[in-house]
Parts: C-alpha cells; structure tokens; sequence
C-alpha cells in the first residue's frame, strides 16, 4: 500500500494547487472516460476488446517505461504486489464498466492480464542517440533534445507508423496521440538555474518564447501527416485542425505546469498524474477548451513563480 499512498498524496496536493473550478472540470472529463468505456463495452464486442487492449497496453507501457523500479525493488516490500494494486486502482473505474454489459466476462480478463504486468522484466533501455541533432533542432529547446536522443529508438517506430498508415481516416491520429502524450512528458526535469536564466529574460518573455519555439517544432513534426491525411481524406481536415490544435494545448499545458512547479533540478513526476487525465480526454472533441483553459491559468501562475529565478 506504500506506493497507493504516495500516489494519494501526490494527487492531492496536485488538486489542491489546481483549485476547485479546474479540479471539477477535471473530475467531470474523468467521468465522461469512464462513461466513454461504457459505451465501448456495451456497444459489441469489438469494442469491448479495444477497450480491455487500450488500459492493458496502457499498464504494460507505465510498467516497462517508468523510472522508479529500481526504488521500488529497493525499497518497499512485495514490489510486484505493489505495482499490481497502482495498476488495479489506475483501471478499475473503466474496467468496472463492463460488469453493467453484456461483456461483463472482460472484467476478470482484464484484471487477470494486469495481474501479470508486474511481472515483466522487460525496460525501455536509455541510450544517447543523435548526438548532432542539436543541428537541426535549436539548443534552446534542449526539453526535445534529451527526449529524442534518450527515447529515439522508441519514439522513431511511432512516428514510421504515422506515417505509413497517414491515408487512413483515423489511424494516423492515434499513433500522433501515443507520440504527443511521450512528448509531453520530456518537461518533468526541471533544468539548473543557470540554464534558466540564459538570455536574461523576463518571466513572460521566456514563457512566451519557449511555448512559441515547442509548439512550432510539434506543428513541423505532425504537419506531414496531418497533409498527406487530409489529401486523402478532404472531409476529415476539420478533425485533423481540432486534433493539431488539442495537441498544442496539451503542450502548453505540459510546460506551463513544468514552470509552474519549477525549481532547479527538480524532477517533477508527479505532473504525469495530471497529464495523463487530461491527454486521456483529449480523445473527446469536444473536451478541447479544459487543456486550453488550465493551460491559461498555470501560464498565470508559472509566470509568478519564475519572478524568484529570473528577476534579479
């Protein structure tokens, strides 16, 4: 239970700074997942297996990429038991869904394979990949950099499928959804101060620079696909414009939370909780201004936290 309860407490405090507005707008896009899952279990069966294959990837790919494993082995007892109950409670309000349909049976499936993600030995290996790739991409954006040369061989493949399946209708969007939510998570290491303050810029001048210099970048690295997509697909442009701009709120959202929590060298995993609800109900259209919405009020807020690192 070691691990449930620091997840408790990182949730709570993560809320607690959100304030009560964007913590309910938070709760009811949770709630309309879960009844989104519903709808998929009861819908056919068809659906109830892309539901069960959605959270069972979803736990296998937490579990072979986190990076607390070590600690966890390390330092608190019955680590697989551990891990199997983060994942149960991650799952359980979508899984549970199912038990009210007439698939009820994918309920025990689906706990079941949970049951053996603990046990795969498997992790994504850290390699330095690319090292002139700071050619390409300005250093300023060194978020993308560490990313790309750590994750290349994972993120590469994702992009290829993009890219290879771009004339369908819906599939290329889903594999730019896997390769944003990897995205967003290059901003949970906070940088040394001296990095920080190099160009001496005002809070504002730098919020505003490094949102402008990343989402460029994002728009450049799905631009091709959303194209080729959309020359295919002439009816489908209005969802891929929806889907580019939910992307660059998630983005914003990831840095301006990055600089609201900020603090030299600080690893702020913790982010991944909200992140992870809120990328997951970016999936529903009309769930686009609550990225957008908190994305303004934490751009308020890292603006006031910076003042302390970057005024003299």
């Amino acid at each position: 239970m070691q691990l449930l309860t620091v997840r408790y407490i990182q949730l709570k405090r993560e809320l607690r700074s959100l304030g009560i507005i964007y913590t309910m707008l938070l709760v009811c896009m949770y709630a309309l997942l879960v009844y989104f899952t519903y709808r998929g279990y009861s819908a056919s069966i068809n659906g109830a297996l892309i539901c069960t294959a959605i959270m069972s990837a979803l736990c296998y790919t937490i579990h072979i990429t986190r990076a607390d494993k070590t600690f966890v082995y390390t330092h608190l007892t019955q680590p697989r038991k551990q891990f199997y109950l983060e994942y149960s409670v991650l799952i359980f309000p979508f899984a549970i869904t199912s038990m009210f349909t007439s698939h009820w049976y994918f309920f025990f499936l689906l706990i079941g394979i949970i049951a053996c993600v603990p046990y795969v030995t498997f992790s994504v290996k850290q390699h330095t990949y690319l090292k002139n790739i700071s050619r390409i991409i300005p250093s300023y954006n060194f978020e993308c950099i560490s990313g790309f040369r750590k994750s290349f061989v994972t993120l590469l493949p994702i992009y290829a499928f993009a890219l290879g399946v771009s004339w369908f209708k819906i599939a290329p969007l889903v594999f730019l959804f896997i390769l944003s939510t990897s995205i967003s998570a290059m901003y949970a290491e906070c940088e040394p101060l001296h990095i920080l303050a190099i160009g001496n810029l005002s809070p504002r001048a730098f919020l505003r620079k490094k949102l402008r210099s990343h989402s460029l970048l994002l728009v450049l690295l799905f631009l091709p696909v959303l194209v080729i997509n959309t020359f295919f697909n002439t009816d489908y442009w209005f969802i891929n414009l929806f889907f580019m701009g939910t992307q660059l709120a998630l983005l914003c959202l990831a840095i301006t939370l990055k600089y609201t929590m900020y603090a030299p060298n600080k690893n702020l995993s913790a982010n991944s909780i909200i992140l992870g609800i809120v990328s997951a109900g970016c999936v529903i259209p009309f769930l686009l201004p609550i990225p957008a919405l908190m994305a303004l009020r934490y751009y308020k807020k890292a603006k006031q936290n910076l003042t302390h690192y970057l005024y003299d």
